[in-house]
């Protein structure tokens, strides 16, 4: 089951996320994370603020669902907080409805306990008023969760800018929290949003 990429849904205000963690306490190398709610790119450390998971259902045996971290905060209409922000989409399968504890490694394609080759990041700096957008597809890598109460993720691999083959990232990143959570399994892809809503998770 294919859907229209994250990417789709972050045209109208991705942006570059405020803060760049210090390097003068931990001593410990960029691309380690420390269990704070943080996304490390390219050696650029950023807070992850909030995150989704959403549920697209049974095809072939295989269950769908998306896991969405974002560098902003979400309102009670889960809209984001800042103009500007980062996201990271991973597209899991497994056999179980219910997403299970575990390791979900890189995969060209759709197969048990795996996320597939249309997961991606993206990347945004400059202003709302003139965004500089770049996006990432991941082209390896794992995201293991850790548990489900509370939610807790960790992840890690590379990713290759869609624009330039050559630019090939590491990333890697922590998560802990509360996860919105969204039903689309009785929906023909992604649902459309007919309201004026921004929402972080909903298409545009």
């Amino acid at each position: 089951m294919k859907k229209l990429k994250f990417i789709t849904f972050l045209l109208v205000s991705l942006v570059f996320a405020t803060a760049c963690s210090s390097d003068d306490d931990s001593g410990n190398d960029n691309n380690t994370p420390t269990q704070e709610n943080q996304f490390v790119f390219d050696g650029d450390t950023f807070p992850l603020k909030a995150g989704a998971l959403e549920y697209y259902g049974n095809e072939s045996g295989l269950h769908n669902t998306d896991i969405i971290f974002v560098t902003t905060e979400v309102d009670e209409n889960e809209e984001p907080e800042d103009e500007i922000f980062n996201s990271i989409y991973f597209e899991l399968f497994t056999t179980n409805e219910n997403l299970e504890t575990g390791d979900y490694s890189f995969f060209e394609g759709e197969a048990p306990n795996t996320f597939s080759d249309f997961s991606d990041i993206s990347i945004a700096s400059g202003t709302a008023e003139n965004p500089t957008l770049k996006y990432y597809e991941i082209i390896s890598g794992e995201i293991t969760v850790v548990s489900k109460n509370p939610y807790e993720f960790i992840f890690e691999g590379e990713a290759v800018n869609w624009d330039d083959e050559n630019d090939i990232v590491d990333f890697s990143g922590h998560y802990k929290g509360d996860m919105y959570e969204f039903d689309y399994s009785d929906e023909e892809g992604r649902p459309e949003n007919n309201s004026d809503s921004k929402s972080v998770f909903k298409k545009k």
